[in-house]
């Protein structure tokens, strides 16, 4: 999650960012690699079709992929957020 962090802090260091994403990460990890986990079909489709077409199948799941890692990543900040304020 640290790409994110660095994304929306660009003044954070790397060690900052690291930080930052192990602390949001805490009792979450199995959640992400469960998502991980759900991409496996599509990877494994994507390289059988890829033998055939050169790999141009993973043009289509690598931003469905991204697009899925980043509202993750929103859905932790959100939970974050409302876990201080309360």
């Amino acid at each position: 999650m640290s790409y994110y962090i660095l994304v929306e802090n660009p003044d954070y260091t790397a060690s900052e960012a690291l930080r930052e994403s192990k602390r949001i990460m805490k009792g979450q990890k199995l959640k992400l690699f469960v998502l991980w986990l759900s991409f496996i079909g599509w990877f494994l489709l994507a390289a059988f079709i890829g033998m055939f077409t050169f790999n141009l199948s993973f043009i289509f799941i690598s931003p469905y992929y991204n697009t899925t890692v980043s509202h993750f990543y929103l859905d932790l900040i959100k939970k974050q957020d409302i876990g201080e304020a309360t």
